[in-house]
């Protein structure tokens, strides 16, 4: 019998998912991150729009969730959907406990690929961020 590493024998391991959470609301990334990462998620967060999208110009992200209103920022989330959308492949995620039907339509027109009103249910959050993973192109080598 051959000896050889694990890696060699099962073939490489994926890496996992990552998601980008930007939200000025320290509570609401603890939570997304109890949710995600024991489904296999990493998670990384950013506290404001622009800072987020520094993130997603120098890292590989799967899915970001975007929060739309920062407390201590002019810019909301909704007027980055396109930015934001051009550098991670899965898509955006708007997020806002603020939102109405409008908004949700709004963000939708702008480019992003799912809509989540806070607070929302475990389950909603790991089927909607599962989704656009598995949609997104693959990675090229």
């Amino acid at each position: 019998m051959r000896r050889g590493r694990i890696c060699d024998i099962i073939g490489p391991m994926a890496e996992p998912n990552r998601i980008l959470v930007v939200d000025d609301n320290g509570e609401d990334i603890q939570l997304i991150a109890k949710i995600l990462e024991p489904a296999g998620w990493a998670v990384v967060s950013a506290h404001d729009a622009r800072d987020g999208l520094d993130l997603a110009s120098r890292e590989r992200f799967d899915v970001v969730l975007l929060d739309n209103r920062f407390i201590n920022s002019p810019v909301v989330g909704i007027s980055l959907i396109s930015e934001y959308s051009a550098k991670i492949p899965g898509g955006v995620v708007m997020m806002s406990a603020f939102g109405d039907e409008e908004l949700e339509k709004d963000a939708k027109l702008l480019g992003a690929a799912s809509y989540l009103a806070k607070p929302f249910d475990a389950d909603q959050l790991l089927k909607t961020v599962s989704a656009l993973a598995a949609r997104r192109p693959p990675a090229s080598s």
